[in-house]
């Protein structure tokens, strides 16, 4: 009785030591956003733009949230798609580097100009 009773906690415990998990938690309870979000709606609110009473504060909060997760889940679809990309080390490497150089070239021959 006392291993099974191990297990189910142990199998409660491994969805949250999951990576993907532990992503949609950091991106909900994201303290680095918070900052960021309060300034706009100060910016917002002081030139009329905004006015947060009541319902609007409400709809405002939940389309925030639904901004955040839906950019969160387009982040996880952009990477796993990215995965098949990144083994190929011409599109890796080389054509950053080459970009990078050109940018150089671009920028060192505007100095000499």
């Amino acid at each position: 009785f006392a291993s099974k009773n191990q297990n189910f906690s142990a199998d409660r415990f491994s969805i949250i030591k999951s990576g993907w998990v532990r992503g949609i938690l950091l991106g909900l309870f994201n303290p680095l956003i918070m900052p960021f979000w309060i300034t706009v709606i100060t910016y917002l609110q002081v030139n009329e733009w905004l006015i947060l009473n009541g319902t609007n504060k409400w709809s405002f909060l939940a389309g925030t949230f639904i901004g955040e997760l839906g950019v969160l889940l387009l982040i996880i679809k952009l990477g796993s798609s990215f995965t098949r990309y990144s083994e190929n080390s011409w599109i890796t490497y080389i054509i950053p580097g080459m970009a990078f150089i050109v940018l150089g070239l671009i920028a060192l021959i505007d100095f000499l100009l």
